[in-house]
Formats: structure tokens, sequence, C-alpha cells
């Protein structure tokens, strides 16, 4: 499948402080995203919450995809460089977002037709985990 890149020029940006480059495929299915700045740059104040509320919307619409799965920003901050077997290093000059996915066993995606029995396992095994915690 050809590699396809999609670039916002400046002119074309709401936010001249935003100019996000992606790298995904013509099918439109992105695994990353880059922003890189030519310069060291300031955000301005709640950047972090609302580039968290993007990340979570694009997890809902994966979930709402894919009844079966979840999909959930699982960490924020700065970008972990891992040199196994160390403990890894940090670059604060890369603000990373990970997000995690899996089947959904506990019935969490809203759109998942299996919700209620898929919730309702769930709370007989814990009921049975905290009778043989007794």
């Amino acid at each position: 499948m050809a590699k396809v890149l999609y670039q916002i020029s400046p002119a074309d940006c709401q936010q001249p402080w935003l100019i996000l480059t992606f790298g995904g495929y013509i099918v439109n299915k992105i695994v990353k995203i880059e922003i890189d700045f030519p310069a060291p740059v300031e955000f301005p104040e709640g950047w972090e919450r609302v580039l968290d509320e993007l990340v979570y919307m694009i997890c809902k619409q994966y979930e709402k995809d894919n009844t079966d799965r979840v999909m959930w920003p699982a960490g924020h901050g700065s970008k972990p460089l891992w040199d196994e077997p160390n403990e890894p290093e940090f670059d604060d000059s890369i603000y990373h977002i990970d997000v995690a996915e899996r089947e959904d066993l506990y019935g969490r995606n809203d759109h998942n037709p299996n919700k209620e029995e898929l919730q309702e396992k769930r709370r007989k095994a814990k009921e049975l985990g905290k009778k043989r915690s007794k």
C-alpha cells in the first residue's frame, strides 16, 4: 500500500502555532501523529487538556468502529527513551501520549452489543473474589 503524507501549511492552519504533519495510508488509517516545530516553542495555557481531549475523541471513534475493543489514552508527558535493560531516560523536549488498546472484556465500550452481559460477568467475578478473600 502506498504511503501518503498529509500536510497543513501555515497559511491554511487556523492556529498559527500548530502545524501538523500526518503520516498515514490511503485508507486514512493513522498509527502516529508527529509534530516537528522548527524552533523551541511555548504552548498556550490549557494546550495539554485540548490535545488530550482530541486523542480521547479519536479513541472513542475507534471504539465505535470496533465494538468489541476498547482504546484509551494510557499516559502522557515527557517521551521515554528506552535502553533495555536500563531504566528509561526522558526527553523533556518531546510531549508524548501513549494509547492502549485491547479486547473489551468488561463491557466498557458503549457500542459493544454484549455490554450488559460482560458487565454482569464482571460484577459476578468481583463478588466471587470478595467472598474468597473473607
